[in-house]
Parts: structure tokens; C-alpha cells; sequence
């Protein structure tokens, strides 16, 4: 029999209907006050203890193997906790990973393909705030004209995740590509998406960043 609700229910019925047998024999309202003198009464014969003894085996047995049943489900339990554990445990460092990834991946291809933000801040004599014309020394401006001196755009930041289920945040690493410059003035972000039509390529489609 396995532990359930049902079944530890059932089973403590079954001795409460022992206990009150008992207690109705003897005429004792409370099992903990019976005595040994009440159940060597003459009423109380031999075929009827034996009945009685018969009624705890059964229910004995009965107990014994729900709480072995009981001990090998919490067992698995603690298992299934610890695994879970693990589980995110891993999770939480494979989401770090990605995300340390592609900051990086980022890094790289600004310092190798454009410029390094920190020779654009040197060569901007104007003072150490950021502004869109820096920003445009940085990254290739953005699709339409009337609106270009307030976009750019990202390059080298791959969609396709190694972890499964993900998502990378992009605004974290709009903020990261910011930090790496250490201005005292970030502008503010007014929308950040993806641009282009997504290809099955492991190349990533560019981050536009709209400012106010």
C-alpha cells in the first residue's frame, strides 16, 4: 500500500475503530486510562482479546508499510528539490555566460570594425558628455534621414542563444556598450529592436537604438 492521503486517512480510522472497541468493552472513555485490571474483567474473554489482538496486527502491518512508503516518496522528493536546485543553479550561470558573450562579441567588433569608444571620447575635445555626434563615431547611422542624427545602430550581437529557452535582454547591453565608455552623462533610451529580416545564419540581425 502506498502512502497517499487517502490511505493514511483510512488507516487512522482503522485504529480509532480498534481504540473504541476497546474503550466500549471496558467501559473507558479514554484508551490512555485503561488498565490491566479492566481487561481481566470476566466480561472481557479470551476470544474476544484475541480479536482485539488480531484487529491491532492487521493494523500494525498495515502502518508499517505507508511509512516505508511514505519515507521512500520523501526521499524522492528531496531528490527531485536537490536536482532542481542544481538545475537552476546552472541555468542562472548559463544565462551570465551568454549574456558576458555577447557583450564581448560586441566589445570586439566595435574596437576592431569601428573604433574603440574610448579614442572616440579622446578625440571629442568638446567635454566628456555623450552625445549623438559621438555616437555616430562610433556606429553606422540608421536607415532614414530625418531621424538619423537620433539612431544607431549595434552590430556583432547574435541572436541564436546556446542556452536553451533564453532571452537576452538587448536594452542590458545597449547599457553595457554604454557603461564601457565611463561618461558621467548616458543619454536616454527612447526604443531598441532588431532591423532586417531574421536569417537562418548564425550571424545576428543589427540593434537599432533610438535616443530621445
Amino acid at each position: 500500500m502506498e502512502f497517499s492521503v487517502n490511505t493514511f486517512n483510512a488507516l487512522e480510522g482503522k485504529m480509532l475503530a480498534v481504540s473504541e472497541t476497546v474503550s466500549k468493552l471496558v467501559n473507558c472513555a479514554k484508551m490512555e486510562n485503561v488498565t490491566l485490571d479492566m481487561l481481566k474483567h470476566r466480561s472481557v474473554t479470551k476470544d474476544i482479546l484475541a480479536g482485539i489482538v488480531l484487529q491491532m496486527v492487521a493494523v500494525i502491518e498495515e502502518s508499517k508499510t505507508v511509512l516505508k512508503s511514505a519515507v521512500a516518496k520523501s526521499d524522492e522528493q528531496k531528490s527531485e528539490i536537490l536536482d532542481n536546485q542544481r538545475t537552476l543553479i546552472q541555468t542562472q550561470q548559463e544565462l551570465i555566460q551568454c549574456k558576458t558573450d555577447k557583450l564581448d562579441l560586441v566589445q570586439k567588433t566595435v574596437e576592431t570594425e569601428i573604433k574603440t569608444f574610448s579614442e572616440v571620447v579622446k578625440m571629442n575635445s568638446a567635454g566628456n558628455s555623450m552625445s549623438t555626434e559621438k555616437l555616430k563615431n562610433v556606429v553606422r547611422s540608421a536607415i532614414t534621414d530625418s531621424d538619423r542624427s537620433k539612431n544607431f545602430l549595434i552590430f556583432g550581437a547574435n541572436e541564436e542563444m546556446t542556452c536553451e529557452e533564453m532571452e537576452f535582454d538587448e536594452k542590458a547591453l545597449v547599457n553595457d556598450v554604454f557603461g564601457l565608455l565611463n561618461l558621467t552623462e548616458k543619454p536616454a533610451i527612447e526604443k531598441i529592436r532588431r532591423v532586417g529580416e531574421k536569417k537562418s545564419d548564425s550571424k545576428g540581425r543589427p540593434i537599432k537604438v533610438t535616443l530621445r
